[in-house]
């Protein structure tokens, strides 16, 4: 019987699936990696480095995800960046992109998010339910009426 030959379809797709494992081994940040100039960077506010995935957003390939390996510290200042060496799909450069933000305290009260009906809302049904949402749960236990 003879050796049936891969099709050019379906070599090509093999090549694809190696070379997108290849990228994503390249651009994953772990520690005890030796250090390669990167075009992504995860640090936290004495500069070190924050293990971390990174890749593009799978429903706007305009959006880059960097995911950290485990939880940010608390209260800690964390940087992220893109050099130009991040390239748009049209082959041009971007500009570097710095951000920073700092992470929440190890133990923050609930913060309200949402309110229904809006506060200083008008008009508002005699029969709606009145809900305030928080980004935390709340002790049950701890709702009294007066």
């Amino acid at each position: 019987m003879k050796k049936k030959k891969k099709s050019k379809v379906s070599d090509i797709v093999e090549d694809v699936e190696d070379l997108v494992e290849d990228v994503f081994e390249l651009i994953t940040c772990n520690e005890g990696d030796e250090p390669m100039p990167a075009s992504v960077t995860l640090t936290d506010q004495a500069s070190n480095p924050i293990p971390f995935t990174v890749g593009l957003d799978p429903g706007n390939n305009a959006i880059v995800v960097i995911l950290p390996s485990s939880a940010l510290p608390f209260s800690n200042t964390i940087h992220a960046g893109l050099t130009a060496d991040v390239k748009g799909a049209n082959g041009l450069n971007i500009a570097p992109v710095s951000e920073q933000f700092t992470t929440q305290p190890a133990d923050v009260a609930p913060v309200v998010v949402a309110e229904v009906p809006d506060n200083n809302a008008t008009n508002v049904l005699v029969t709606a339910p009145i809900r305030i949402q928080f980004d935390k749960p709340i002790d049950p236990a701890t709702l009294t009426t007066a």
